[in-house]
This record gives structure tokens, sequence and C-alpha cells, in this order.
């Protein structure tokens, strides 16, 4: 019988101990829950703060969309300046894929075209 009553309390004191783990575990979901209510309800003035910001900015923005546009359009392009200024672009573009196919590693087209008739006609010499 004593050993009946050792083993009884043994589970009683092991019962207490989970007991006071729950208990902790819910004052803890407790702080977090009232963390959670507290980062909510800052959120939500924020939200409304900003609604308040957005309605001038809308009124502002809708005034300058209202208004006439003007557009500042350059006289005196003839056809050959616009290809001129077209082909400029596509060159530049051009180049910065070369400059980065050069970065990686890679020889550009261009270099590889011009390379290969004179990798020829050394071989035939030799």
């Amino acid at each position: 019988m004593i050993a009946a009553d050792a083993t009884a309390a043994a589970q009683l004191e092991a019962a207490r101990k989970r007991v006071a783990a729950a208990d902790a575990q819910v004052g803890e979901a407790r702080a977090a829950q009232r963390a959670a209510a507290d980062q909510y309800k800052q959120s939500l003035s924020q939200i409304t703060g900003t609604q308040a910001q957005v309605g001038p900015a809308t009124g502002r923005l809708s005034e300058a969309n209202s208004a006439p546009q003007q557009v500042a359009v350059r006289r005196g392009k003839n056809r050959f300046e616009m290809l001129i200024n077209s082909k400029e672009h596509e060159m530049h573009h051009r180049a910065q894929l070369m400059v980065i196919e050069r970065l990686l590693g890679i020889v550009p087209h261009p270099t590889r075209n011009r390379q290969r008739p004179k990798e020829s006609a050394q071989r035939s010499t030799t």
C-alpha cells in the first residue's frame, strides 16, 4: 500500500506540473493575443490616417488631369533625322549588350565574325 501511495503521489505531482505548464502556455497565448490586438489597433489608426491623406491627394490629381495638357513638340525634324535617331538608339543598346556579353566572358558575334576570316587565312597559309 505504501508503494501505491508513492505512485499516486508521483502521478499527482506530474499532473500538477502539467497543469502549471498548461497555465503558463495559456498566459503566453493571452499575452500574444493582447499584443496582436494592440498591433491591429495601431495598424487601423495608420490606415485611417493614410486614407485621410489620400482624399486631398486624389483631388489634386483629378485637378491636374482636368487641366489642359501642354505637350512640347519639337518641329523641324525631317525623316532622315528621325531615322538617324532611331539607328543611334539601336546602336546604343547593341553596345550595351556587347559590354554585358564581354563581362560574362562571351565573345560578341561581331568580333567572332571578324575573327573567322583571319583564322581561316592563317590556316590556309600554314
